[in-house]
């Protein structure tokens, strides 16, 4: 919901889905790319935020490994934990970062070789300023932290081509 209250049924299912996609893509000879994503609509706070990732995530990985898929065999793209766009509170992209690995810590297994993190709506520069942030905060935590951010990197490229249509 809008202040980051998700039920855990609602969690259980999604996580549940992925899983078994997971599952499947494996059988197929694929490596999965699961995406558990927590949407920015609200005015949930950062706390607020990692608790709903920890749960969300926590719930994936048991599902993953309740479902037999070789967690060295898939990839994460998760979104960086970030609060609810209407957050009344501004947060420093250090404390994003450290939000965000403290989220990995708990509960990502140290099997997954790595996190694409997703733009999830961030501006391309909040998101490159926040991804910094979160290698910064990595330590020896022993994940590759990375990105896959279609849509930052082109939502800029289309507002130029609105500015200019005939490329000129």
């Amino acid at each position: 919901g809008p202040d980051g209250d998700i039920s855990d049924l609602c969690i259980r299912t999604n996580m549940e889905d992925l899983a078994r996609y997971a599952l499947i893509c494996q059988s197929e000879g694929l490596m999965p790319i699961v995406e558990p994503d927590i949407v920015l609509a609200g005015d949930y706070d950062l706390e607020t935020a990692v608790g709903v990732n920890t749960r969300v995530q926590a719930h994936l990985y048991k599902a993953m490994i309740d479902h037999g898929v070789w967690m060295e065999g898939s990839t994460l793209k998760p979104n960086m934990v970030n609060p609810g766009k209407a957050c009344a509170t501004t947060y420093t992209c250090d404390d994003i970062g450290e939000a965000t690995i403290a989220t990995l810590r708990r509960v990502m297994p140290s099997a997954m070789p790595g996190v694409n993190f997703l733009s999830g709506g961030q501006s391309l520069e909040n998101a490159a300023a926040r991804l910094n942030a979160v290698n910064k905060a990595k330590g020896n935590s022993p994940w590759n932290l990375s990105f896959s951010w279609s849509q930052a990197l082109q939502l800029p490229l289309l507002e130029l081509c609105k500015k200019n249509p005939k490329g000129s």
